[in-house]
């Protein structure tokens, strides 16, 4: 039987995926709860969210980037030389 704090705290890796779903949702009253306790005594946790939010914003900036790159493309004659190499 666990102890009462056992209940509480929860092991981080029922904490890393309230983590990671908070990025997306918002968290019900006592899962807010249950996650805060836990990172008062976790420090490996209180690392992960900040990994995850900085791989998130670098996730967000990068698509955000390739939605205005410019778009490469072959010319004519790369694609026509390329079909020839292809045929032999």
């Amino acid at each position: 039987m666990k102890t009462i704090l056992g209940k509480i705290l929860h092991g981080c890796q029922d904490v890393s995926m309230l983590i990671v779903r908070s990025s997306d949702t918002e968290l019900s009253l006592s899962e807010k709860v249950l996650l805060h306790s836990h990172l008062l005594f976790c420090k490996c946790c209180k690392n992960f969210i900040k990994e995850s939010t900085a791989i998130d914003k670098s996730l967000e900036v990068y698509f955000k980037e390739m939605e205005t790159a410019p778009r490469h493309t072959l010319s004519d004659d790369f694609k026509f030389a390329l079909a020839k190499k292809l045929a032999e």
